[in-house]
């Protein structure tokens, strides 16, 4: 995908950003004696185990549309290649790979996703 290495840095960034809350969490806990150690570990503490899941979902929302171009257009090239060869050089380097695997795990995911969102509307609101 096109943008898939910035899509593939914020997922990085917010999975490192509930675990770094963790981690500064159980340092407050353990010097909890102290006053700015239990401010700060008030400040970073989140009761929300789906946090991850629903940081990851909100980024997936807002580029859905930018998602969904990419997607198909990396599709469009993988349609386009005329042999076994040619849909190989697709998957030459590292970088290549993860590119690719990006771009089809994203086109599955623009697929599924209008059903997921429909089930979810009928299940909260009849």
């Amino acid at each position: 995908m096109m943008n898939s290495g910035s899509f593939l840095v914020m997922k990085i960034l917010i999975v490192a950003e509930r675990a770094s809350r963790f981690l500064i969490n159980k340092v407050c806990v353990s010097n909890a004696r102290q006053p700015v150690a239990r401010t700060i570990g008030t400040y970073v503490y989140s009761d929300n185990p789906y946090m991850v899941r629903q940081a990851t979902l909100r980024l997936f929302l807002e580029s859905y549309f930018d998602v969904v171009f990419c997607a198909f257009l990396n599709m469009l090239a993988f349609s386009e290649a005329t042999s076994a060869m040619d849909f190989l050089e697709y998957f030459g380097t590292l970088d290549d790979v993860m590119n690719s695997s990006v771009a089809i795990v994203c086109f599955i995911l623009v697929l599924i996703f209008p059903f997921w969102v429909y089930r979810r509307i009928k299940a909260n609101f009849g």
